[in-house]
């Protein structure tokens, strides 16, 4: 039934995209631009505080007050991966457009969210041998018939022509959803949920770890964690979206 009803969604968004081609509007609000291919986003949207520019933290990519480097959650906790980048802010319109990826099957807009991730990358000087995906456990991706991370992993390979690595990690334990819990709880929520298969292959390698929004840190670090044990030579992380952390 769910892959009928995904097909369905599938012809119907190729049909729209005909008559209505998503590549010369807003990302975010569907509002006419001239030049998507420079900023896929209008000035209205913009200036609604969604990048995540600024001063950042030199670890998470949380913005910070200018003059400090690292935030407080990062001063006080450790990492286990050198750096995030991500090009927007978790609030306002980013937000609904990643709840509509997530939920919606809003595949359309994977691509130009790549792209933009691709371009924080570079201008931070990232490089790495592999992606990973933040896996989801095999339920969830049934339910919602694809894996959103490995959607953005597979289109940030094509443009930086890396290889993906997607069953490196995997999810055996179904958690409850990271988004009602604090940062304690999201901690211990994840203890014991992903394994690593193959542990000779990640000695020596660098790795990008995908996912789509970054809040505590604690998926992408937990994944950071396993490689770093089996003594990896670098790991990094990156997201459409930085979610900033209340304490």
């Amino acid at each position: 039934m769910n892959k009928f009803k995904n097909f369905l969604i599938k012809v119907k968004d190729k049909f729209l995209d005909l008559i209505f081609p998503n590549d010369i509007k807003c990302i975010f609000c569907e509002t006419d631009i001239l030049d998507f291919d420079k900023k896929p986003y209008c000035e209205k949207c913009e200036k609604s505080h969604i990048l995540n520019d600024g001063n950042r933290c030199m670890f998470c990519d949380v913005q910070i007050l200018d003059g400090n480097k690292v935030c407080d959650f990062c001063a006080s906790t450790h990492k286990d991966f050198e750096k995030a980048v991500c090009p927007f802010v978790y609030k306002n319109q980013v937000r609904s457009a990643i709840l509509n990826l997530k939920e919606n099957n809003a595949r359309w807009i994977v691509p130009t969210f790549a792209k933009l991730m691709c371009q924080r990358l570079k201008e931070e000087n990232i490089d790495f041998d592999y992606i990973i995906p933040v896996p989801v456990h095999e339920k969830t991706r049934k339910r919602r018939g694809y894996n959103q991370s490995k959607l953005l992993a597979d289109e940030i390979a094509k443009i930086m022509n890396k290889p993906v690595a997607d069953d490196l990690i995997i999810k055996f334990k179904l958690t409850k959803s990271q988004k009602e819990l604090n940062y304690t709880e999201r901690q211990k929520n994840l203890e014991g949920s992903f394994t690593l298969t193959d542990k000779n292959f990640v000695k020596g390698k660098s790795f990008l770890i995908v996912d789509d929004v970054i809040t505590t840190c604690a998926t992408v670090n937990t994944c950071a964690k396993i490689l770093k044990k089996a003594k990896s030579k670098a790991v990094y992380v990156t997201a459409i979206a930085r979610n900033p952390l209340k304490k």
